[in-house]
């Protein structure tokens, strides 16, 4: 048994020193082997901007401004981004309506937009591919209703949520885009 721990612990070390690998990497805890999904929000957004989607960083999430207060949490995705699809509406950082003194004074969420997808995308990266087909179904179960508020895709261990406001075509781009580099 003492044997097979050291073998392990050699084989993680040897493994961790080759790094550079795009395999997630792997944590052994007793006898239980947990997938870690390194692709991150800002990586997946920077490679499809790259790519060639009409698009710029629009916002960082964090722990602090997530609306959804997904972020961080037991369940919840470890990273998010909002896109502003140049061929969209600007996205203002501000709520409409307010005195300069009273933005001063919002919420730090209040600093995005209303919903995280209203400059065209947003883009939620998990700890692992299946929190992210398990985020992927519940916004599919609100398809048709109100809450339905656009095209969502799941690749890897991230999902992609697009805006209405996109032309079926321009949604295929941005599918084919997230789908390479959430890999």
């Amino acid at each position: 048994m003492r044997v097979s721990v050291l073998v392990a612990a050699a084989l993680l070390v040897a493994l961790a020193a080759c790094g550079g690998s795009s395999r997630p990497e792997t944590t052994t805890t007793g006898s239980t082997t947990v997938a870690s999904h390194s692709v991150t929000a800002t990586s997946v957004a920077t490679t499809m901007i790259d790519g060639g989607v009409p698009a710029r960083l629009a916002f960082t999430y964090t722990a602090a401004n997530d609306p959804n207060h997904l972020l961080g949490r037991q369940g919840g995705y470890s990273s998010k981004v909002s896109l502003q699809d140049s061929r969209l509406p600007k996205v203002h950082n501000f709520l409409p309506g307010l005195a300069a003194t009273a933005r001063a004074k919002a919420p730090t969420w209040s600093a995005e937009s209303a919903s995280s997808i209203d400059g065209g995308a947003a883009i939620e990266c998990y700890p692992s591919p299946s929190g992210a087909q398990r985020r992927y179904e519940t916004l599919r179960g609100y398809s048709g209703t109100v809450l339905g508020d656009g095209y969502d895709y799941v690749s890897g261990g991230c999902v992609l949520r697009l805006s209405t406001d996109l032309t079926p075509t321009q949604a295929r781009q941005y599918q084919r885009a997230f789908t390479t580099a959430s890999k």
